[in-house]
């Protein structure tokens, strides 16, 4: 008996070390972690590792969580906190050849909302079906610290709505991510919206983008769009994200495999194809963020796969459009270091005054009577 009483207490000191060892290794790695953290930044430890840190950066109240699930709301950049699934919501739904395309009919309306913690480029963004009926509760969290509302509304075809409406034969499919679908603006103020009231007269634009989207889902909506209809020009947008190999590296190959798929799409498009490079927030305003911003690989790998963009468009007959270039001008036009910041929602989407230059500027390469520029 009293063998038994001393291995059942050895046992019990066995358990005890080893839970403290496992408690105290614990707490020496977030020690270690919040010291790298405070140091060099989480952002930099993911770009470094691929391992995300989603430490908690909305503040919400559990009640208003629940409601906002019961709404099939999706709160992205915030770790998913309603549950939403994963390319079927009030957006989008799943298709069997492109992963996902946008919800026919969907009408949702956005809020921007402020995130806690600090220099978050990419803040959490509510969406709720546009007439969702929403308690007192709720209606005030959003009336006191939503810091932007827009509406997407998805037109019977699955694609952004483009205004003003154009009846027009002639028209010209606009393909990409969610730069061009527009995230945090309203229908007429998307890049296609722009270029469609500067063409009204003569062209109906579609805006096939859609959000996440790569540089190979973007030419098959274009291969799939040609077949079913006939199109004047095309005009691929182009986030530099399209062109990720190996993760977060901008790569020109990639990209020139891509250029040359949408190059076998030429007869489709007498007009012509024209691409419009769309560079980051952390790319274009690199000289402020500094440390809060990329590291130097990455901005390299952008600095290379703008060099090599436009010898890739003259190569394959393409025009070329670089977004950099309108937000550089932007800042020597206005004289402040700042100036690039008010061409964006966020980190990636382009204000509605952004949208507008980008529009101009892709107009500008295109010769919609005798091809391109």
């Amino acid at each position: 008996m009293a063998g038994d009483s001393r291995g059942a207490a050895e046992s019990r000191l066995v358990a005890l070390a080893f839970v403290g060892g496992f408690v105290t290794a614990a707490a020496i790695a977030l020690a270690l972690l919040a010291f790298l953290a405070s140091r060099i930044g989480f952002h930099t430890i993911w770009e470094k590792t691929g391992v995300a840190l989603t430490a908690p950066v909305l503040e919400m109240p559990d009640a208003l969580i629940d409601e906002l699930t019961a709404l099939d709301a999706v709160i992205g950049n915030a770790g998913n906190p309603t549950g939403a699934k994963e390319h079927d919501t009030i957006v989008v739904r799943p298709d069997a050849e492109l992963g996902w395309v946008l919800r026919p009919g969907a009408a949702v309306v956005g809020y921007q909302l402020p995130a806690r913690n600090r220099v978050n480029l990419d803040p959490p963004v509510l969406y709720l079906r546009e007439g969702s009926p929403l308690s007192d509760a709720l209606r005030g969290y959003l009336d006191a610290n939503a810091r932007a509302s827009y509406r997407y509304n998805i037109d019977a075809d699955g694609r952004r709505r483009t205004l003003p409406d154009v009846d027009a034969a002639r028209k010209i499919l606009m393909v990409g991510d969610s730069g061009l679908f527009g995230v945090g603006v309203e229908d007429e103020e998307t890049i296609a919206s722009y270029l469609q009231q500067r063409v009204a007269g003569s062209h109906r634009v579609v805006n096939a983008g859609v959000g996440g989207y790569s540089g190979e889902q973007a030419f098959e909506v274009a291969r799939r769009a040609a077949q079913r209809e006939e199109f004047d020009a095309l005009v691929y947008v182009a986030h530099h994200n399209d062109f990720y190999r190996p993760r977060h590296l901008s790569n020109p190959e990639l990209a020139r495999g891509v250029f040359e798929q949408f190059a076998s799409l030429e007869p489709n498009f007498p007009s012509g194809i024209a691409v419009a490079l769309l560079t980051y927030l952390e790319y274009t305003a690199a000289d402020v963020l500094r440390s809060e911003g990329w590291e130097r690989d990455r901005l390299e790998a952008a600095d290379r796969l703008r060099a090599a963009f436009p010898a890739l468009c003259a190569q394959l007959g393409f025009a070329c459009v670089d977004w950099s270039d309108i937000a550089d001008q932007a800042r020597e036009r206005e004289g402040t270091i700042f100036a690039p910041w008010s061409l964006y929602v966020d980190h990636a989407h382009l204000s509605a005054r952004g949208n507008r230059l980008f529009a101009e500027r892709i107009l500008a390469a295109l010769d919609l009577e005798g091809g391109i520029r």
